[in-house]
């Protein structure tokens, strides 16, 4: 008898915005309905978790529907095409992104529309420059509710880290983007050093020392000042300068690691329980980084299931939480159920799910940069 499998596509956003993870509202129809016509049929997370253990699904081809991030687009464009087609779907939340307005990045303008749940207008106003726009928590109640719609953890604010001492560049402009910002929890310089990044919730972050920076950012000024060098000249200058100063930071401690990370879990599971009154047991990894100290952590959070952004089928007895999926590109339905059909072929399907698009972090903490 062939082996039960399943198959759990992941998407982010469907929208006629386009751009980098965007399938168009359209193609994503004609996925369903090909997807539908051959068969297919959803399963809840609960049914997932059986499998693992050992149980038989009554699906002949089991699928999960899941989409990373919660953008408003679901609500608008994913959810009703989801029900015209009798198919249910999993969305992995990141509280922090979900305010009163509805996610950040959120223009005053839109954010009254927001209020008056002009839905149209303010799926306008977003497209035009409010793209990071994200799910209410009323939206997210209402589809909860319908049954159709399950929700999980993408944990409390999806951040990067550094997990590294790896000089990876230095900041050679004093404007930089948001997401340096977010590294150092404020404003960047020019001369501030960038290290290997990943999900801060994988493993151990790497902290570069304040005095270091300081010097860093000193000395580019000066750079700035007396030889006018910029861009790549800049950088070159910095990195031989840093060669300087020693270690130019360290790792947390693994006790503060684990307390960071699990109290993210518990405070991520515990707010989306509160908000939508239903039971949050399931996890997907940030930018697909896990490690095993990660996947301990959220076990004692209380999750079942976690998901990563590797890709391949689940089988019974496949590690619940770290889970493969499909990443769905904005192809024709004809052509994702082709790609299904050779996922689940023998080795074809094996080539395909070795292309993984995760990565399970082993740290090594001797690495001080």
């Amino acid at each position: 008898m062939k082996e039960q499998t399943l198959t759990c596509l992941y998407y982010h956003r469907v929208s006629p915005h386009k751009e980098r993870l965007s399938v168009a509202p359209e193609t994503f129809e004609s996925q369903l309905k090909a997807l539908a016509g051959k068969g297919y049929q959803t399963i809840s997370l609960k049914e997932l978790s059986e499998f693992l253990s050992g149980k038989n699904l009554p699906a002949k081809k089991p699928l999960i529907f899941s989409f990373d991030d919660g953008f408003l687009d679901f609500y608008h464009h994913a959810f009703p095409l989801l029900k015209k087609y009798g198919m249910t779907a999993v969305v992995f939340l990141v509280p922090n992104w979900m305010d009163e307005n509805g996610g950040r990045e959120v223009s005053k303008p839109l954010a009254q529309e927001m209020e008056k749940s002009s839905l149209d207008q303010a799926v306008k106003m977003a497209m035009a420059g409010d793209k990071k726009l994200f799910l209410t928590w009323e939206m997210a109640k209402e589809m909860a509710k319908s049954g159709m719609v399950e929700f999980g953890s993408h944990t409390m604010s999806h951040r990067i880290g550094f997990i590294s001492g790896r000089l990876r560049k230095f900041i050679t402009s004093e404007h930089a983007h948001w997401k340096y910002e977010e590294l150092y929890g404020g404003a960047v310089h020019a001369g501030y050093p960038v290290f290997e990044r990943g999900s801060d919730v994988a493993i151990q972050c790497f902290l570069p020392k304040k005095e270091v920076v300081e010097k860093l950012v000193f000395y580019c000024q000066r750079q700035l000042k007396e030889t006018g060098a910029t861009g790549k000249k800049l950088e070159a200058a910095l990195y031989k300068f840093s060669g300087t100063l020693g270690p130019l930071g360290d790792f947390e401690s693994e006790k503060d690691a684990r307390s960071r990370i699990l109290n993210d879990f518990k405070k991520s599971k515990a707010v989306l329980e509160e908000k939508l009154g239903t039971e949050c047991q399931s996890l997907c990894w940030p930018f697909g980084d896990y490690s095993d100290m990660a996947i301990d952590l959220a076990r004692q959070a209380g999750y079942e299931i976690a998901f990563t952004t590797e890709r391949g089928l689940i089988r019974k007895g496949d590690p619940h939480l770290a889970l493969r999926r499909y990443r769905v590109e904005p192809v024709s339905g004809t052509r994702l159920a082709f790609e299904l059909q050779a996922l689940n072929a023998p080795g074809i399907g094996a080539i395909i799910s070795g292309q993984s698009r995760s990565r399970k972090i082993i740290q090594k903490i001797d690495d001080r940069g």
